[in-house]
């Protein structure tokens, strides 16, 4: 400022105190924001909610943000909308983070700093018998609002949840085929939540990367829930490889279900009695969910329907996609337990452009009872993902489901048949000449094929034997020819 005078150095002086001053008020006013809402009133189920804007979120209007829901625990639920309800959202995980101003600002993954938004909703009501019952309509329309509120990138929204909010996560990403697509990974720490063998197809299928975490102490929520649904999803896809991590100590303040704390609360390593995630798998679960993204449109096909009915022992599967790409074929799969799958039919993608298709097929069944079926499609480079499942009931006459085997017999005979309902039937030997060699009594369950063996045949004369299955008030069921 040489050379100018007293009155032009004052009034630089005071413009560039002006600068400074607006520009630390600017900084303060985009600082990380940890805001309560009542309103709007995203669903019925819902009291209020968290809203965590990281910095810079006001003035960065042409960024998206990886979005994380957080789903609390039993004890964080609340109907009341007051502040002092509201606040029990914060008690634990990712929400006591933020509460307690340790959330990171931001996070470094595969080369690139990221930045969340991060909603925590409040459930009103939502836990029965140790499970969680929150509907994934609540959680969709959580996913509804966000994307509608704010700059979410919608290749990155991540679900996280303890306990009863665990379990929320196992239930919403497994409920269907577009639900675990909207998800780029979650992370259940004690899931209160068990997977249908559906909701693993749909999460498998989807390719759903899964962390999962468990104190083996645990003595609320069993560790054997968290590790039959991560057994269920490698049996469903052996591709897919879900992690779980079991503690052998139990969680801050020796509470032996808390593992919540050291799954997404102690960020470094060292820090945690027993370990936490990043002394186990070397990596906070926030830069772990952020290695994986959902490529928008990445699903070769969208699932509008699958349908499975059944008559005169003829199944008829119709099923309806939208938006196919890249299609390469249909399998068709049947199952007799829902665990052991073949495939029975292949049907090639219909050609053209129309938005919807539909498709037919059928199956002759060759037994009876209950079959599952679902429809796979494998798409050009090998990817592939599930329908829903669909099973049907055929119930024959114990006439016709009857089956009689070996013949010729040695020492025993073994009789497979259906029966629709519960009831005592005899199985009935005669020989060649009619006369009774061997009688005995059966309880069938009902519902399902049953398998009976009778024994004591081995001093029998080689020839020709009828077996008969009759009712206790001796009426003839069904009859076959058997030779010895």
């Amino acid at each position: 400022m040489n050379g100018k005078s007293p009155l032009v150095r004052t009034i630089l002086a005071f413009i560039l105190f002006c600068v400074l001053l607006l520009t630390n008020l600017r900084a303060e006013a985009q600082a990380p924001a940890l805001t309560p809402h009542f309103s709007p009133a995203i669903d019925n189920n819902i009291n209020g909610f968290w809203e965590y804007l990281p910095r810079n979120y006001a003035t960065d209007v042409t960024q998206t943000y990886p979005l994380l829901i957080f789903i609390h625990g039993n004890g964080g639920r609340g109907s009341s909308p007051t502040l002092d309800t509201l606040n029990k959202v914060l008690n634990a995980g990712t929400p006591r983070l933020l509460r307690n101003n340790n959330f990171p600002d931001s996070f470094f993954t595969a080369g690139k700093w990221y930045k969340f938004i991060v909603l925590a909703p409040q459930i009103k009501e939502g836990f029965v018998d140790s499970s969680s019952t929150v509907s994934p309509a609540t959680i969709d329309a959580v996913i509804n609002y966000a994307k509608s509120a704010y700059r979410v990138d919608s290749s990155r929204i991540y679900m996280g949840g303890l306990s009863m909010g665990g379990g929320t996560i196992w239930d919403y990403a497994g409920s269907s085929p577009a639900t675990a697509g909207k998800l780029a990974a979650i992370s259940v720490a004690a899931g209160a939540g068990d997977l249908p063998l559906s909701g693993a197809i749909n999460i498998a299928g989807a390719g759903l990367p899964v962390i999962a975490t468990h104190n083996i102490v645990d003595d609320l929520i069993n560790v054997q829930r968290t590790i039959a649904n991560i057994q269920l999803l490698k049996s469903v896809n052996p591709a897919v490889a879900p992690i779980a991590i079991y503690w052998t100590t139990p969680g801050e303040d020796n509470d032996k279900h808390n593992v919540w704390s050291r799954t997404y609360e102690d960020l470094a390593a060292g820090t945690t009695a027993g370990g936490n995630l990043r002394d186990t798998l070397g990596t906070t679960v926030y830069e772990w969910m952020l290695q994986y993204a959902r490529p928008q449109n990445a699903l070769p096909v969208t699932w509008k329907s699958f349908q499975a009915a059944i008559k005169n022992g003829i199944v008829s599967l119709k099923w309806e996609t939208a938006q196919e790409q890249n299609i390469r074929i249909y399998e068709a799969e049947r199952s007799r337990d829902g665990q052991t799958w073949e495939t029975f039919a292949t049907v090639l993608p219909k050609p053209g452009t129309e938005a919807t298709k539909q498709y037919l097929l059928t199956d002759h069944l060759s037994y009876t009872g209950i079959t599952y079926y679902r429809i796979r499609q494998i798409d050009l480079d090998g990817k592939y993902t599930y329908s829903a499942i669909e099973k049907t009931m055929y119930t024959a006459s114990l006439a016709n489901s009857l089956r009689v085997f070996p013949s010729p017999f040695k020492a025993q005979i073994t009789v497979q048949l259906f029966s629709e309902e519960k009831q005592q039937v005899n199985i009935r030997l005669n020989n060649a000449a009619g006369m009774l060699v061997k009688q005995q009594r059966f309880s069938l369950s009902g519902g399902s094929e049953e398998t009976l063996v009778l024994t004591g045949l081995q001093n029998l004369k080689q020839g020709v034997y009828v077996l008969e299955l009759r009712g206790v008030n001796g009426t003839l069921l069904a009859q076959k020819k058997i030779f010895k």
